[in-house]
């Protein structure tokens, strides 16, 4: 399990499909989503103004990620529940021929990785 956890985390965030710009364009545009969420009034052009701001949501985008599932636990959850199986993460990677179905031990290497990326991230960054 712990070569496959280092295997995967190889994976998050570096040269691969899920790249550190891949990673951070989805979690800004979860981000930003949840801002115009929380007001309607708020034009998409203003949110994204607003977040990228220097003293902007962007400063703390891990922890606001991890925020709008309620914290800690409820995001752990939530990462454990995605089917990587079947779901389109795989179907849609063009891997999934090539390698077939992830293990249950790959699955958990895989979401351990990215739960614990992105909860370091959030630590590095200013409270």
């Amino acid at each position: 399990m712990k070569i496959l956890q280092k295997e995967a985390k190889k994976i998050i965030g570096g040269n691969s499909s899920f790249s550190t710009s891949d990673l951070l364009a989805d979690i800004d545009a979860v981000n930003i989503a949840n801002m115009i969420r929380g007001n309607s009034k708020l034009h998409l052009s203003d949110a994204i103004e607003k977040y990228y701001s220097k003293s902007g949501e962007v400063n703390r985008r891990f922890s606001e990620f991890i925020e709008s599932f309620g914290g800690k636990k409820e995001f752990k959850e939530a990462v454990n529940n995605v089917n990587l199986k079947t779901g389109p993460i795989v179907m849609d990677s063009g891997k999934f021929e090539k390698y077939g179905i992830p293990t249950d031990n790959q699955v958990k290497a895989i979401r351990e990785a990215f739960i614990n990326h992105v909860l370091d991230q959030a630590a590095k960054e200013k409270k």
